[in-house]
């Protein structure tokens, strides 16, 4: 039902479920992890009005290893948002937030956990209690470089199209009432507005 990745490492799907309502994941060399993803694999969807609450458990330095986690709430998947990427804190927390999985790793999981390991803990939650939740302070990604891929792409694809069209001016058959615009200015213009989006992602609303 469940997948996750971090960059630069494989998909990591099959989650230990350690109740009706909770899958675990368990990362290992937890230092390098910077974002993850997590999503739904598409096989089983949630039931209506359901969908799931993503935590992620710091080992405690005070705790035995592999045994006192700190939880903290990132965000959530569901039917119509089957994907979330999140920016992973390299701050281990000394407390945790009030969360279903509690102070202690199960007896699944606590043998796979160390002190350099992360869990990521997925339960399947009423949308109207999801809603409630506060997601960690800035593990929420920037929708930044999500519109700036997507500008890329929609400028690109546009150019390409143009570019198609394109005849040298000794091939240009006159045609009176149409006129025509450079590629070059086209060009010229996406620079312009991706560099524009890089330095203020909001400068369109102005």
């Amino acid at each position: 039902m469940f997948a996750l990745v971090v960059p630069g490492r494989l998909v990591q799907g099959g989650p230990q479920q350690v109740a009706e309502n909770q899958f675990l994941f368990a990362l290992e060399s937890a230092d390098t992890v910077r974002h993850l993803v997590v999503f739904m694999t598409g096989e089983v969807p949630f039931s209506e009005g359901f969908g799931g609450s993503i935590y992620l458990g710091w080992p405690t330095t005070s705790g035995e290893a592999g045994r006192d986690v700190a939880w903290q709430y990132l965000g959530f998947v569901a039917n119509d948002k089957p994907s979330a990427i999140f920016k992973v804190t390299p701050v281990k927390p000394s407390e945790g937030v009030s969360n279903p999985f509690g102070a202690m790793v199960t007896p699944a999981t606590a043998a796979a956990v160390s002190q350099s390991s992360v869990q990521v803990g997925i339960v399947v939650t009423p949308l109207t209690q999801i809603s409630q939740e506060t997601p960690l302070p800035g593990a929420q990604v920037s929708t930044a470089d999500g519109m700036l891929t997507f500008t890329r792409k929609m400028v690109e694809g546009c150019f390409n199209y143009a570019s198609s069209f394109a005849v040298t001016q000794a091939e240009m058959t006159p045609q009176p009432g149409v006129s025509f615009v450079p590629l070059s200015t086209l060009q010229k213009w996406y620079e312009t507005f991706l560099r524009k989006l890089q330095l203020n992602p909001n400068f369109w609303k102005e």
